[in-house]
């Protein structure tokens, strides 16, 4: 089930954080995310504050979590995207 977070979900969430960031650090995926600065939990926090943060529930568990706005990181404004959009049409 995929559901607006909760602000008792923030723990789950900073310990899936960690989770990615331990795969990341230790070689078989690369996602650019950076332990301490993205995302953090206080990156949870500001998206659950702006109400645009969701999480996937899985008998009870969470197992995956999306921040989803229409604020584009200024590095993906300037990435080679097939399909080009303004900012207003893109998530």
């Amino acid at each position: 089930m995929i559901r607006k977070a909760e602000s008792t979900d923030l723990g789950a969430m900073e310990q899936l954080y960690n989770e990615a960031h331990d795969v990341e650090e230790a070689g078989p995926v690369t996602t650019g995310w950076i332990r301490s600065i993205y995302p953090t939990r206080a990156t949870a926090q500001d998206a659950l504050d702006r109400g645009d943060l969701f999480v996937m529930e899985k008998e009870g568990h969470l197992v995956g979590a999306a921040i989803i706005n229409q604020i584009q990181v200024d590095v993906y404004s300037t990435a080679p995207w097939k399909n080009q959009a303004p900012d207003d049409e893109i998530l």
